[in-house]
């Protein structure tokens, strides 16, 4: 067994008394978990396979088998296509962390890709996996995979968990974790050396005859970044002879995530002093970062600065000045950006329509939200969905509808959010609570806190006080 060092992970099993009704709906459910699982693993191109898999999501549910789920990800890794086996596994541990913990999730995951019947089984399925939980940030349980491997993952996956832990800012940990790696015959790469942010890493280079280059540089100062140690990062930068716009990129956002737009503004001068020009994504940056600040005035100076530049704006860019005007209750000018973007070929995408549906639901035009997210997740004509609808765009509608007492119409999307497979969380549950104990529907309350209790959630301390009153 591979270990880089112990970790507890201990599973209770419970056991669960099923009527006949419940044994034969899970009868049916198996039959149909069992015929999709066999169709995904046997069409072909594996684009089909995730087309199959895809068109029949309603009939999977993960709670019951993960089998399909298995299978998709295994032919997706099969055939290298990894950025979408990595996007399909986030988006299953999402679904799951709902009622279980993220070390649970990992064990029924782990459990559902090695337990898999099939002669084509791709071995590199369980470093995809790796990859996907460090990059969600669930990084213990990404060791958690590695130690129920009996070799080395592959190198990606190596540097995915120690890139986890140094955004995780556990440097000790990650210093723990690398030396077990070399001791089991592990070969750092450039990149294995970029995500190690110490003050030891430019020695372990120079000792091993690794040298750094721009690229490493990059990674390093992206690294600082990322635990907020914005000195480091600049000091790097003062080092280096190459930098680019990734560079000063890295920095700038750093400093609009903490709000010092000052600093922001001050690298960006200092950028365009060194002869390099700001691009489209330093632009959006630094809107994004104003409108956070709630400094609109400054992020439409920019826009105007960037279009006499000749620097085209994109979705990013739009959606950032959008989601600003919607949050200063400037709603006409939000929709007048949507519809410059689209006149634009720009397409907006789930979150600028979520930035929208929002925006209308908190000055009181649920009607027109509710329009428009009729219209964005409505099918065209040959079936395909316009805009899959996400969770923001659920919350605000439900809240929305449920401050201005249409709970009937906020019960009505509360239950149809799960038909795209996404399901509430304990903030939306709370809304729902607070509604129909403010309209006084008791039954109602009672059935959600059944709800809240079968979906696993712990109640807050609001909603016991809720159900306390009940």
């Amino acid at each position: 067994m591979f270990n880089l060092r112990p970790i507890k992970h201990t599973l209770n099993n419970n056991s669960s008394c099923y009527s006949l009704t419940s044994l034969l709906h899970s009868s049916y459910q198996l039959s149909t978990t069992n015929t999709i699982t066999s169709t995904i693993l046997t069409i072909k191109p594996p684009i089909k396979a995730l087309q199959f898999f895809n068109s029949n999501s309603n009939k999977i549910n993960p709670l019951h088998s993960l089998e399909p789920h298995s299978a998709i990800i295994h032919v997706l890794t099969r055939a290298k296509l990894y950025t979408s086996a990595r996007c399909l596994i986030k988006c299953l541990i999402q679904d799951l962390q709902r009622s279980c913990t993220s070390s649970r999730v990992s064990s029924k995951v782990y459990k559902a890709l090695s337990g898999l019947k099939w002669e084509n089984s791709c071995p590199k399925v369980y470093s995809t996996f790796i990859i996907a939980l460090s990059e969600m940030g669930l990084v213990e349980e990404g060791l958690w995979v590695c130690d129920k491997l009996r070799a080395l993952p592959e190198l990606q996956a190596c540097n995915a968990i120690l890139n986890g832990l140094v955004k995780a800012g556990k440097f000790d940990e990650m210093w723990e974790v690398y030396k077990g790696m070399l001791f089991r015959g592990f070969s750092p790469s450039v990149v294995t050396y970029g995500v190690l942010v110490s003050s030891w890493c430019s020695q372990e280079m120079e000792k091993l005859g690794i040298l750094s280059d721009g690229f490493t540089y990059n990674i390093l100062i992206k690294g600082f970044c990322g635990v907020g140690r914005m000195e480091e990062a600049i000091g790097l930068l003062q080092k280096m002879n190459n930098a680019t716009s990734v560079t000063y990129n890295s920095i700038i956002g750093a400093y609009c995530k903490e709000g010092k737009m000052d600093k922001a503004i001050e690298v960006c001068s200092k950028m365009v002093e060194n002869g390099i020009n700001p691009n489209v994504i330093t632009f959006s940056t630094l809107i994004d970062g104003f409108c956070k600040a709630s400094n609109i005035q400054a992020a439409m100076g920019l826009f105007s600065e960037m279009i006499i530049k000749g620097i085209v704006p994109d979705v990013v860019t739009y959606t950032a000045l959008i989601d600003g005007h919607c949050k200063d209750g400037n709603i006409k000018e939000a929709f007048r950006l949507h519809n410059e973007m689209l006149a634009a070929n720009i397409t907006a995408n789930v979150y600028t329509n979520s930035c929208l549906i929002d925006g209308l639901c908190k000055n009181g035009r649920t009607s027109e939200a509710i329009k428009f997210f009729l219209e964005k997740t409505g099918a065209c004509e040959n079936g395909d969905v316009l805009c899959s609808p996400n969770h923001v765009m659920y919350a605000a509608l439900i809240q929305g509808l449920c401050e201005d007492f249409q709970l009937f119409k906020a019960s009505k999307f509360f239950l149809d959010m799960r038909r795209y497979g996404l399901f509430p969380d304990l903030l939306m549950y709370n809304v729902m609570l607070r509604g129909q104990y403010q309209a006084e529907h008791r039954l109602d309350v009672m059935m959600l806190h059944a709800d809240i209790v079968k979906m696993g959630l712990t109640p807050n301390e609001e909603m016991n006080h809720i159900l306390a009153s009940v």
